[in-house]
């Protein structure tokens, strides 16, 4: 266990890190990509929301989260292990029930933990210069990368990295106001985007399709 992980731990420990990272599941998505979606299914057209940034190596973002997950996770493997409020304890003894087998796990991650650090900055450094139009604020690199995998365009990105401070400071009403014409956003928009969405929706008050749960404004 000194100088690598058995394939199929690492096999296992890779699910495991994508269950337990941003990407909330083993399966790429992006709210942006849905939000836009469904914009356009009640009318709105021309509001450009998901954003298909360059990945290192030509990735897609789908197979990049992968990497990042993994990255991630031992990274930040500490946290994890800290508690199994997520059921991540539990999970890490499923995954590998052998308790001799699990602790040389556990002290080879927690040895690798500063080079994939490295590893996240230099992936970082690639993201930021294969895509100038992103914020650079290398001490939210976590949350840029991730923003970028998911398709956030860079105003959303640049406002989650440097004004947002939780839904109690965001504009009051915005949010509600795009749930009354049954536009639910589920990620963090820019003020500015939100107003933009909220005058679209306004000026084609009278022409908005129902959209899929039958609301109309």
């Amino acid at each position: 266990m000194n100088k690598g992980l058995g394939k199929a731990i690492e096999i296992k420990l890779a699910e495991l890190a994508l269950k337990h990272s941003y990407a909330y599941g083993e399966e790429w998505s992006s709210s942006a990509k849905d939000l836009e979606e469904q914009l356009q299914k009640i009318g709105i057209k021309n509001i450009k929301l998901f954003h298909k940034y360059k990945m290192p190596g030509g990735a897609t973002q789908a197979d990049y989260m992968k990497k990042i997950a993994l990255y991630c996770f031992y990274v930040d493997f500490e946290m994890y292990n800290s508690s199994d409020k997520f059921g991540f304890q539990t999970d890490l003894k499923n995954c590998i029930p052998d308790d001799e087998t699990r602790s040389q796990v556990i002290d080879y991650i927690k040895s690798k933990s500063k080079s994939y650090d490295e590893k996240l900055s230099q992936e970082y450094d690639k993201i930021i210069k294969l895509n100038p139009d992103l914020p650079n604020i290398p001490t939210r690199r976590d949350d840029i990368i991730y923003g970028s995998i998911f398709g956030f365009a860079p105003d959303e990105i640049r406002y989650f990295v440097t004004d947002y401070r939780g839904a109690d400071k965001e504009k009051p009403g915005l949010k509600e106001k795009m749930m009354g014409y049954g536009v639910d956003p589920t990620y963090v928009l820019a003020p500015k985007t939100t107003e933009k969405i909220i005058a679209a929706l306004e000026k084609n008050r009278n022409n908005i399709k129902k959209d899929i749960q039958g609301r109309k404004a």
